[in-house]
């Protein structure tokens, strides 16, 4: 009996918790700092480049806010003036909705990696965690980019579909991440890594043909979508030092490097995870998941030593979608090891 309540209970107490918690992300994230830009000129397609040529959810902003429903809310909405700004609104709606979307897809993906509902359930809170500490608790970044959260969300949603092999789905996903930022391309990566262990039965030459054509396939969808939004805005201005697209930043970000007095600041990416991720990385087991770190995490750290800046760590957060999934991984395939069980059993114990 106490079983059958348990298990009626804790799935409705776990999803308010969920529910809370991307409430309090979301609201802090949207009211602590200012927005980089001013949001209506986004929505309206006259900011600078690159920024503008992300430009997803400035058209969900331009639409959502001129509802008249979303603009009565904003004019009662209760405490900070901004809120009162429907596009401030939308940037607060889209905050939510992008961070729980990502929590319940790294759910879905844990599920599809262990078959443990209930670990699953909390365990995908890990890309909140991660989440806060990229995008929330940065003390060298004092602003918001109104496409960053909806950039996990898709990376997440896309590794999810990946994992569970809804190739068309990945594809329409993906699109909408490479009109929402260029940092689409890296979700290529994992896409690629999992279908190379899909097609192991497959003749070798017949497996490198797939994922030559996947590949070729996804750079020419990002390529007309970028060569696209080039076009759309070739009128706007473009931020200084830059090309409309990017800045080479490799002296400058050197210099951070050698700096101890950024070093916590780049210590806290993933929530000074990355530890824990070295040292239980053969708890991961997962083949995709290991690959998919050992590729990807140095790639990304190059790429953004070149084209980022290195202390803003917001740059790393879509890689969030797999190293929540690693450091899952690493915490379920460790507590099996030593005894613990996630799944409740015939007598209730855990």
């Amino acid at each position: 009996m106490g079983e059958n309540w348990r298990s009626r209970v804790e799935p409705v107490a776990c999803a308010i918790v969920k529910l809370a918690a991307c409430a309090y992300f979301a609201l802090f994230y949207t009211i602590k700092h200012p927005t980089f830009f001013a949001l209506s000129e986004y929505a309206a397609g006259r900011i600078r480049l690159p920024y503008q040529s992300r430009a997803l959810i400035g058209w969900i902003m331009h639409c959502g806010a001129r509802i008249e429903v979303v603009q009565a809310i904003a004019r009662h909405m209760p405490g900070p003036p901004d809120l009162k700004n429907p596009y401030e609104l939308m940037f607060l709606a889209i905050s939510f909705v992008g961070i729980l979307g990502a929590v319940y897809a790294t759910q879905a993906s844990l599920t599809a990696l262990t078959s443990d509902k209930r670990f699953s359930r909390w365990a995908c809170l890990i890309v909140l965690y991660m989440a806060t500490f990229n995008l929330s608790l940065s003390y060298g970044l004092d602003f918001t980019l109104p496409y960053d959260v909806p950039s996990l969300f898709f990376f997440c949603l896309c590794a999810c579909l990946v994992l569970k092999r809804k190739l068309i789905l990945y594809y329409a996903v993906f699109v909408l991440a490479t009109f929402n930022r260029e940092t689409s391309c890296f979700i290529a990566f994992f896409f690629l890594i999992c279908e190379w262990f899909a097609a192991t039965n497959a003749m070798p030459l017949r497996r490198w043909l797939k994922l030559a054509s996947h590949a070729v396939l996804q750079a020419m969808i990002w390529i007309a979508i970028k060569s696209y939004l080039t076009i759309l805005f070739r009128s706007n201005p473009v931020e200084m030092n830059t090309n409309g697209v990017f800045v080479f930043n490799v002296a400058k970000n050197l210099r951070f490097l050698l700096n101890p007095g950024e070093w916590p600041q780049l210590l806290s990416i993933f929530g000074f995870t990355l530890p824990l991720l070295v040292l239980g990385f053969r708890w991961i087991r997962d083949r995709r998941v290991q690959t998919a770190c050992l590729i990807m995490i140095p790639l990304w750290f190059l790429s953004m030593m070149i084209v980022g800046v290195i202390i803003e760590v917001r740059i790393f957060d879509e890689l969030s979608a797999i190293l929540s999934l690693a450091l899952a991984l690493i915490i379920y395939n460790w507590a099996e090891d030593h005894g613990l069980r996630w799944q409740a059993s015939s007598e209730g114990n855990v």
